[in-house]
């Protein structure tokens, strides 16, 4: 992500550096100058290969498909719906190193384009997508969640035993939790769902639970949780269908490195900077296919031939 945002601020400076008219001094010291040129020249050795494949991926990408505003701000709604502040999503854009919601969004719009060319043609029916629906409920499941984490078995199984026999959940975790972030919380978690930021361990258990249940301690990487469901959500597939129908074309979305070769070798790419000509190279698919027959024959009669001299020993 990161890296997507220094190749775009690199492309807003260097158009704007397009945009400067004759000045070619772009700061004066007493020790020399930075001129334009100099900057370019800089900024081009080192974001350069990143930046000039970007911008021509999004041309291709935007030839062929259409991404509106409208989709761009849906998204940016997802992505600002588990904050509870508009100052909140700032500083975690800030820390995931947006200056901007532009930013952002142009990172949206880049994503978009590149789903609808990898899911371009997969058929969608209502059949199809209520079979997917009845195959995978669990990601249509969500779960008010909260938990209390302890280092070791021995002490998750003392927490579920005092649960089992009346204590109250909060107060247990007060006295036991070290997950000092959810403490405060009553050792909520939000809203658990099949792709969660979490664990795997975690959201598998959470979405097994019924409302109101406590499951027995759960191990994962951080140590043994105990984990309450305080309200459990079943989506109906009426009630989800567009959230159906885009699990479905993720799940079956072509590689995104299959599309984008299949893009340049469409787009009759002239490289006239030395620098950038071996950027858009695309490797022959018939070509790799040969190679890799080749290499499992000479496997094959080198095997073979081990065994002819084992049997003749």
């Amino acid at each position: 992500m990161k890296k997507y945002v220094l190749a775009i601020i690199a492309t807003v400076a260097l158009f704007s550096l397009a945009a400067c008219g004759n000045k070619n001094t772009v700061v004066e010291t007493d020790a020399g100058n930075v001129t334009k040129d100099e900057l370019y020249d800089a900024m081009k050795s080192q974001y350069g290969d990143a930046m000039v494949q970007q911008l021509v991926e999004k041309k291709l990408l935007e030839k062929k498909y259409d991404v509106t505003d409208k989709e761009v701000e849906k998204e940016l709604e997802k992505i600002k719906e588990p904050f509870e502040s508009d100052e909140e999503f700032d500083m975690a854009l800030m820390q995931s190193g947006f200056e901007s919601a532009d930013q952002l969004k142009e990172e949206i719009r880049m994503n978009l384009l590149r789903q609808k060319a990898t899911t371009d043609g997969i058929e969608v029916t209502d059949e199809k997508l209520k079979e997917f629906y009845d195959e995978n409920k669990d990601m249509f499941v969500e779960v008010e969640a909260r938990h209390i984490l302890v280092e070791d078995e021995k002490k998750a199984k003392e927490v579920k035993e005092k649960l089992d026999n009346g204590a109250k959940f909060e107060e247990l975790v007060k006295e036991y939790s070290t997950d000092s972030g959810s403490v405060p919380e009553g050792g909520s978690v939000g809203t658990v769902k099949h792709d969660s930021q979490l664990v795997p361990e975690f959201i598998e258990a959470a979405l097994q639970l019924k409302e109101g249940e406590v499951s027995e301690p759960v191990q994962s990487s951080f140590g043994y949780h105990i984990i309450k469901a305080d309200k459990r959500t079943d989506k109906t597939f009426e009630d989800s269908k567009d959230d159906v129908e885009e699990k479905y074309l993720q799940e079956n979305a072509r590689p995104y490195e299959e599309v984008r070769n299949e893009l340049l070798k469409e787009a009759n790419i002239k490289v006239n900077d030395k620098q950038f000509k071996d950027l858009f190279k695309v490797e022959d698919e018939e070509e790799n296919d040969d190679e890799q027959d080749n290499e499992q024959e000479s496997k094959q009669d080198g095997d073979d031939d081990e065994v002819k001299d084992n049997e003749d020993k």
